[in-house]
């Protein structure tokens, strides 16, 4: 039969309906590229070309890649129904509440308590509490998935409103720092409001709806090999004409991703990481053809187990510092920091496989019962 699609990549049923594992390649990469940039942003002095370079993986490859994948993840899952995006999202913002709880308000009123100084003594109890991150983000982005589904929107109707709430990100963009605290943070989960409102929905969404689109189109991809190579010559040509008009208007790259431009999300940030992410995706596909045996299992449960890893990550990273406070250790050089990183990642997953072994034993005894 004849494909009714422009291109031969496509084929009118759909060939891909299941799990894609090079998505499993790219959330691996990126929680890894996670943990290294938030010891080293928390423990070192953060300079020299190691620590640029850390600072350039900890960004698209990895924040950027996890939303796509995300969306991604949104069009392939069992668990679609309206009912299910929204209590994944609802459990992901309560997670991600009690994570700033622990990970440093509870520092915080301890530090306060035992008079020990630290490098938060300038937060206060409710910025620390307030603070927007990426499971803010993801959670904000399964609620509003939960509505689209319940409208019935296409994806590519969720593209263009993505787009839209892009437009009015930008536009906003400085519009909430005469604010009190108290409503920038609130604020912060939607716009960027100031430096602790990282991942700002309407700035960021934009990533897992293209993540949607084109997990949409990869459920009908045929050719998988062709398919990334137009992919990565969009991603590859985009990431050159993006870069040459940057420095032919001395606009410093490396603020694009080194500085709270990144968090803004504004349209030369957003046309460089989206270069970005589409050169890197191809790449994660041709690695996954090679992975193989215990590595690609070890890459399934990286991307299996990526929310918990990410609140254990924050939780050691933040106690470890807690720990350097008390015995008034100073900042690393960039390669300890990242030496350190690499040992965090190992504990964390310990920690995730500790904590899964446990919850198996939960239902085991629950069944018994």
């Amino acid at each position: 039969m004849k494909n009714s699609l422009s291109l031969p990549v496509f084929s009118n049923e759909e060939v891909n309906a299941k799990r894609q594992f090079e998505y499993d390649v790219a959330k691996a990469f990126a929680i890894v590229f996670m943990i290294l940039v938030h010891t080293v942003d928390q423990i070192t002095a953060g300079e020299g070309a190691l620590y640029c370079a850390i600072e350039f993986f900890g960004c698209a490859p990895s924040a950027c890649v996890f939303m796509m994948s995300m969306g991604l993840g949104i069009v392939f899952t069992r668990h679609r129904s309206p009912r299910d995006f929204l209590l994944r999202g609802a459990k992901l913002l309560i997670a991600a509440y009690l994570l700033n709880f622990f990970r440093e308000t509870l520092l915080l009123i301890l530090g306060n308590a035992l008079n020990v100084e630290n490098d938060y003594q300038g937060v206060s109890l409710y910025a620390s509490l307030m603070a927007v991150d990426i499971l803010h983000f993801a959670g904000l982005s399964f609620l509003f998935v939960a509505l689209c589904e319940r409208l019935k929107l296409k994806n590519w109707a969720v593209l263009l409103i993505a787009i839209a709430f892009s437009g009015i990100s930008n536009l906003c963009l400085g519009a909430f720092g005469g604010l009190s605290e108290y409503a920038q943070y609130p604020l912060g989960l939607l716009f960027y409001a100031n430096s602790e409102t990282c991942f700002p929905f309407f700035a960021w969404f934009i990533y897992p709806a293209i993540g949607m689109c084109l997990g949409s189109l990869l459920r009908h991809v045929s050719d998988k090999n062709r398919f990334y190579a137009c992919i990565f010559a969009l991603g590859a040509s985009s990431l050159f004409l993006v870069s040459s008009g940057c420095a032919a208007l001395n606009i410093d790259i490396a603020g694009l991703f080194m500085t709270t431009k990144y968090y803004m999300q504004d349209l030369v940030t957003l046309m460089w990481c989206l270069s970005l992410v589409f050169t890197l995706l191809p790449l994660y596909y041709w690695l996954s053809l090679v992975v193989r045996g215990k590595a690609k299992d070890g890459v399934e449960y990286l991307s299996a187990n990526v929310n918990l890893i990410y609140i254990v990550q924050w939780l050691v990273i933040c106690y470890f510092i807690a720990v350097l406070e008390i015995f008034d250790v100073g900042t690393f050089p960039t390669w300890a920091g990242a030496g350190i990183g690499v040992l965090i990642m190992a504990a964390c997953l310990l920690i995730s496989i500790g904590v899964n072994k446990i919850k198996q034993n939960v239902k085991k005894a629950k069944s018994h019962e």
